[in-house]
């Protein structure tokens, strides 16, 4: 699929998706209008690049040309033209992506012509197509295997029971969805994930005692796990389709994923599949594309990391592993 598209915009629509925002046309336009660099290259968000040409009948060049000698009072022919160029010049767009680390879409007149979707371990395994509602009746407790257990949302601590979460934070590189006008780097999800396949990132585990001293148990077979009537300690997961997304204990399953621990004893609530499909998040409206421009190249600026390094990872490597070796995060 080719990764560059030049068209006349005066009659034609195009959105891009990036991340969790929408970017219409107006927020392009708006965006190059400011650069005031007609005809330059311009980023709009990272490895995505642009540039609008104005092309003109040579009859509209001598009129444009004419205006432009004048020097009077009159407001209207000073506007006059570009009200013109607006009108009967042809602003061509070309539109370049060099980003293969990124989830996004480009759509002209609302048809998709073009998209990216991040790679990561574990992306496909947190994919519901349909929506499941509680089955209400007694838990069981069993041991479930870890590699069908889904890597946890949302830990707590702040980075601070969390190794992992501390130096990604501290790195800048660990952004909630809730931070707008913000690239976001990694989802807690995607951070975790790193762990199953990164020696690297799991050395930066070891680094919590909690987690350690959790894994050591597990592994001499002594944690002791939830049984009824007792759920101290308990990790406690709901099914899905024979998936197991945690509700209580995501550190606990986080360390038996990461250090392979194959099997792990849980509380189990039961989920059932209903015919309703599962919505599509929606995009945000109203994201500055020059802030999160901004705030992703601050991290690589913060530590002397050229630009043109950074574009050609973004274009020939993308990956999550890539990117923290890039800043020397391992």
């Amino acid at each position: 699929m080719k990764n560059v598209f030049e068209f006349i915009t005066n009659k034609r629509d195009y959105t891009l998706h990036f991340q969790n925002a929408e970017y219409t046309k107006n927020d392009f336009e708006c965006f190059y209008s400011h650069e005031d660099v007609m005809g330059k290259e311009v980023e709009f968000l990272p490895g995505i690049f642009y540039k609008f040409e104005l092309k003109r009948s040579v009859l509209l060049k001598n009129i444009v040309a004419v205006l432009c000698l004048y020097n009077g009072e009159s407001q209207l022919i000073k506007l006059l033209p570009k009200i013109l160029n607006e009108k009967f010049g042809k602003k061509i767009i070309t539109i370049q992506f060099k980003n293969i680390r990124d989830s996004y879409s480009f759509f002209i007149d609302q048809e998709k012509v073009y998209g990216n979707e991040k790679k990561f371990q574990g992306k496909d395994e947190a994919k519901f197509q349909y929506e499941y509602e509680y089955v209400k009746e007694e838990p069981e407790y069993l041991e479930i295997p870890t590699e069908r257990i889904l890597f946890p949302c949302r830990t707590g601590g702040e980075g601070t029971r969390c190794s992992l979460k501390g130096v990604f934070r501290e790195e800048g590189i660990f952004t909630t969805c809730t931070y707008e006008n913000h690239y976001i780097f990694f989802d807690e999800y995607e951070m975790h994930c790193l762990t199953a396949n990164s020696e690297e990132v799991r050395n930066i585990c070891k680094m919590c005692n909690n987690c350690m001293k959790t894994i050591e148990l597990m592994k001499e077979g002594r944690f002791i796990g939830p049984t009824k009537g007792n759920d101290s300690d308990c990790l406690t997961v709901g099914e899905y389709d024979g998936i197991y997304i945690i509700e209580n204990g995501n550190h606990r399953a986080c360390c038996a994923k990461a250090f392979g621990i194959s099997l792990v004893k849980a509380k189990i609530h039961k989920y059932r599949r209903t015919e309703e499909l599962r919505k599509e998040p929606e995009v945000i409206k109203g994201i500055d594309n020059q802030k999160v421009l901004d705030s992703f190249y601050r991290v690589f600026d913060g530590k002397g990391i050229s630009r043109t390094v950074v574009n050609k990872y973004l274009e020939t490597d993308g990956t999550d592993v890539g990117l923290i070796k890039l800043l020397k995060v391992i």
